[in-house]
C-alpha cells in the first residue's frame, strides 16, 4: 500500500475465519481527513483495496468525515465500478445515486444470508450438500398485494415487473426472474415458485453458495419435493449465528 490517508486497525466486533479477519477496517491517519483526501487515497491504492475486498469479504472505512448523502457516492465512484440501480423486492429507499437504505422493514424481521455460509455447510453436512447439488431445491416467495415497509419482501410483483396485467406479468416473471410458476391469489398477493435451483456454483474458480435455501417463515424443499430435514435447518441457523458480524 502506498503512503496514504488511512491505516489499518481492528474493531471489537470483527471475526477471524481461516486466518482472515472480517471486516478489514481502515481509519484516517489524521482526524481532519476530508472526503477529497479519502478519494485521493482510494485512487492511489485502488488495486490494493480491491484485493483486500476479495480476500476479506468486506472493507470497513470508519471515522472519515462523510457528512451528506452526496459524499458517499463520490467515494464509491472513486473505485471505478459500474453503476447499478437496485431492482428487487426489499423495501429500500434511494437516498441518491448509488446510495440506498439497507432495508426499511422492522428490525425484528430476520434477513437471511446468501453465499457467506456455503463452506461451513459443506464441512458439517457433506452428504446433504451432495444431495442438494444433485437435486437442487425449490422455494416459494410471496409478494404482497400492496407495497409495504413492514415485510422483508415488501414490493408488489406488479411494481417489480412494471405491469398490472396478470398474463404479461407471468410472461415477464418467467423471462426475468427465472421462476418456474407464478400464482396470483384472491387477496391480491402473488406467489412465485423458483426451482429446482442450483444453489452451489463455481464462479471465478471458487465454489460459492449462490442462493440462500432458507427464508424466514418459508418451507423450502428439495428438488424432488421432499422436505429439508430439521437437522439441516438447525445446523443452518446455528452457522448463521456463529459467522454473523454485528457491527455497531
Amino acid at each position: 500500500m502506498e503512503e496514504n490517508v488511512f491505516v489499518e486497525t481492528s474493531i471489537p466486533e470483527e471475526k477471524v475465519f481461516d486466518g482472515v479477519v472480517l471486516p478489514k477496517t481502515l481509519i484516517p491517519v489524521q482526524p481532519s481527513c476530508s472526503v477529497e483526501d479519502l478519494i485521493l487515497g482510494i485512487n492511489r491504492n485502488r488495486d490494493w483495496l480491491c484485493a483486500s475486498l476479495r480476500r476479506h469479504g468486506a472493507v470497513l472505512f470508519r471515522g472519515f468525515n462523510l457528512q451528506t448523502g452526496s459524499d458517499f457516492p463520490r467515494v464509491v465512484e472513486a473505485f471505478g465500478w459500474d453503476h447499478m440501480d437496485y431492482v428487487g423486492a426489499s423495501p429500500r429507499i434511494k437516498v441518491t445515486d448509488r446510495v440506498y437504505t439497507a432495508n426499511e422493514a422492522p428490525l425484528h424481521l430476520f434477513i437471511d444470508f446468501h453465499h457467506e455460509m456455503s463452506l461451513e455447510m459443506e464441512h458439517r453436512l457433506p452428504e446433504f450438500v451432495k444431495k442438494l447439488e444433485r437435486l437442487g431445491f425449490v422455494s416459494d416467495l410471496v409478494f404482497p398485494k400492496e407495497d409495504t415497509d413492514q415485510l422483508i419482501v415488501g414490493t408488489t410483483l406488479t411494481s417489480i415487473l412494471g405491469t398490472n396485467d396478470p398474463t404479461e406479468a407471468k410472461k415477464r416473471a418467467k423471462e426475468n426472474m427465472a421462476c418456474s410458476c407464478i400464482e396470483f391469489t384472491e387477496d391480491g398477493s402473488a406467489k412465485v415458485t423458483f426451482g429446482p435451483l442450483e444453489p452451489i456454483r463455481t464462479m471465478q474458480g471458487e465454489r460459492l453458495w449462490f442462493n440462500n435455501i432458507w427464508e424466514d417463515g418459508q418451507k423450502p424443499r428439495l428438488g424432488d419435493g421432499s422436505p429439508i430435514p430439521e437437522e439441516v435447518s438447525n445446523t443452518y441457523h446455528s452457522i448463521l449465528n456463529e459467522i454473523s458480524v454485528d457491527i455497531k
